[in-house]
């Protein structure tokens, strides 16, 4: 089982297979499409995320 936790202001890639949202407070989602040509990674997503990427 994967999980994330959201913070207010970030964008999370929805994976392509079933899955759930859970809220533990009053909370708003938008939902958005992208259409890339290839798929997204995290790296896309949180520039940051590449600095601490070990790939």
């Amino acid at each position: 089982e994967v999980r994330w936790n959201g913070s207010p202001g970030d964008l999370l890639i929805i994976p392509d297979a079933r899955h759930a949202l859970e809220a533990v407070e009053d909370s708003v989602v938008l939902l958005s499409v992208a259409k890339t040509i290839t798929p997204a990674t995290m790296q896309d997503v949180d520039p940051a995320a590449s600095a601490t990427s070990t790939t």
